[in-house]
C-alpha cells in the first residue's frame, strides 16, 4: 500500500502509529471474544454428550410414568395395566373405603353371598398409542373414547324390565388419597339421595369420570351412594345389558378396539386352536368358549403368585410367555391371556380393573376395602342368542346384548 501511494499518487502516506495505549471497550471486548472461543469446545462436547446420553436412555411417555400394577412395589389400583415386570409385588394393607349395600329405600342391610366386584376402570388396547399418551410394549391401557353424561335414576319401564333383579343402594365412604376415582356396580342409577359430587357416567365402558383435586370435597373421606341392579337373591350377576345401538362415534370406536384380533400372536393362537379342538368346543358358539377359557385357567395346571420370574423366552411377548411358558402369575396376566384368546376367537372382550374385597365388617355392616384388594377381570361382549341354552339364558329378558364377566384367576393364599 505504501509502494502504491508513494508510485501512482506519489504522496508519502502516514506513518501509523503503534501504541501500548488500550481503552476499557477493548479490553472488554477482547476478553468477550476470548470466553467465547473458549466455550466453543465446551458447549461442543455437552451437546455430543446429552445426545449420547439420550441415546442410551430408554424413550418414556406419561403412561410409562404412571403406576401399574405390574410395576409397583406394592399392589394397588393401576390407572395401565405392565406385563413381563420381574420381581414380588408387596401386599399393602392401607384401607381404600368401605362399601355398604341396603335395600333400596330402606336402611336394610343388603346380604350378598360372596364380596363384591367393585368396577373403577376399563383397558381395551395393548401396546397401542392412545390419544394421550404414549404406550409402550407389554402394557394395557384405555385407548377408546368416553362419553360421560350425568348418572339418571331408574325410569319405571327399567324396574319393569328388571322385575327379577334387586335394587340395591351402594354406598362408598373413600379416603380422601383415593377419591379421584369414583366405583359402581353396574347396571348403575343415580338414587334419591343427594350427590356429594358430580356423577357423570359412560355408559359404554360403565365408569364414572375421575374426579380432579378442586371438584373433591374437603374431609377425610368422599362418600356418595349410587343405585345398583346388579344383584338377585344375594347374588351378583354375571351379566349387564348393553346399551348399544346408538349409531355415535364414540360407541363405534370402542367397539372396534375391543375387536382387535391379535393376529401376530401365532403362539396363544396355536394354543387356542389346540385347547378348542382337544375339548371340542364350536368356536361359534361364544360363551361355551368362553366359559371353556376360563376354566382352562382356574382348573388348569397355572399358579397364581406376586412372585414374578424373568422371561423363559425373552423373544416371545410377555403375555404369550405367561401362557406358553410360566404358567404363573397375579391377575392381571389371566385377564390378559384370556383377553387374547377371545378376541383372537372373534369375541370383543376387555380388562375391567377394581377390587374385590375379602373382608365384611358385622358390625357397622360394610366392606373394608384395602388396596391388596386390587383385581382385574374379563368382560366379553355376548348376543343374546349366544346365552341361549345356558345358566345366563333367564336374565336375558331386557338387551339383545351383554356384558358377560369372566374370572380366570385361580383362587390363591399368597398375600
Amino acid at each position: 500500500y505504501s509502494m502504491f501511494v508513494k508510485t501512482v499518487i506519489g504522496e508519502k502516506p502516514k506513518p501509523s502509529v503503534v501504541t501500548t495505549r488500550t481503552s476499557l471497550a477493548d479490553i472488554q471486548a477482547s476478553r468477550g471474544l476470548r470466553r467465547t472461543l473458549q466455550s466453543i469446545p465446551v458447549g461442543v462436547g455437552a451437546i455430543v454428550f446429552a445426545g449420547f446420553f439420550f441415546y442410551l436412555l430408554p424413550r418414556t411417555g406419561p403412561t410409562q410414568l404412571e403406576p401399574s400394577l405390574g410395576a409397583q412395589p406394592r399392589i394397588g389400583l393401576p390407572t395401565a395395566l405392565s406385563i413381563g415386570t420381574v420381581g414380588r409385588l408387596l401386599s399393602d394393607p392401607s384401607p381404600v373405603m368401605r362399601v355398604s349395600l341396603r335395600t333400596l329405600g330402606t336402611t336394610q342391610n343388603y346380604q350378598v353371598d360372596e364380596p363384591p366386584y367393585i368396577r373403577a376402570r376399563v383397558m381395551d388396547a395393548y401396546g397401542e398409542s392412545n390419544r394421550n399418551n404414549w404406550v409402550r410394549h407389554g402394557e394395557w391401557v384405555f385407548s377408546g373414547i368416553h362419553e360421560h353424561r350425568r348418572l339418571r335414576g331408574l325410569e319405571p319401564s327399567s324396574i319393569d324390565r328388571d322385575r327379577n333383579r334387586d335394587l340395591v343402594e351402594v354406598e362408598f365412604d373413600i379416603k380422601q388419597q383415593y377419591a379421584a376415582t369414583l366405583f359402581s356396580l353396574p347396571p348403575a342409577f343415580a338414587t334419591a339421595r343427594p350427590a356429594t359430587v358430580p356423577l357423570e357416567y359412560d355408559k359404554f365402558n360403565m365408569v364414572f369420570e375421575e374426579l380432579d383435586a378442586s371438584r373433591l370435597p374437603r374431609g377425610k373421606s368422599l362418600v356418595y351412594s349410587v343405585g345398583s341392579a346388579a344383584f338377585a337373591s344375594g347374588v351378583q350377576l354375571r351379566l349387564t345389558p348393553a346399551l348399544l345401538g346408538s349409531g355415535k362415534f364414540h360407541e363405534t370406536h370402542n367397539l372396534f378396539k375391543l375387536t382387535s384380533d391379535f393376529r401376530n400372536f401365532n403362539h396363544c393362537n396355536q394354543y387356542r386352536q389346540k385347547l378348542l379342538h382337544d375339548e371340542g368346543v364350536d368356536v361359534l358358539k361364544t360363551y361355551q368358549v368362553a366359559k371353556l377359557f376360563e376354566r382352562h385357567f382356574n382348573d388348569g395346571d397355572f399358579t397364581y403368585t406376586l412372585d414374578l420370574r424373568p422371561p423363559v423366552d425373552p423373544d416371545m411377548d410377555p403375555i404369550e410367555d405367561f401362557l406358553i411358558n410360566q404358567r404363573r402369575g397375579h391377575c392381571q396376566y389371566f385377564a390378559s391371556a384370556m383377553v387374547m384368546m377371545l378376541r383372537q376367537s372373534g369375541i370383543p372382550s376387555r380388562i375391567v380393573v377394581g377390587y374385590k374385597p375379602r373382608e365384611f365388617n358385622n358390625l357397622g355392616k360394610y366392606y373394608s376395602v384395602r388396596q391388596n384388594d386390587a383385581h382385574a377381570w374379563v368382560e366379553a361382549l355376548m348376543t343374546q342368542r349366544a346365552l341361549q341354552g345356558s345358566e345366563l339364558e333367564r336374565w336375558t329378558k331386557d338387551s339383545e346384548n351383554y356384558w358377560v364377566r369372566f374370572d380366570p384367576t385361580p383362587a390363591s393364599t399368597d398375600d
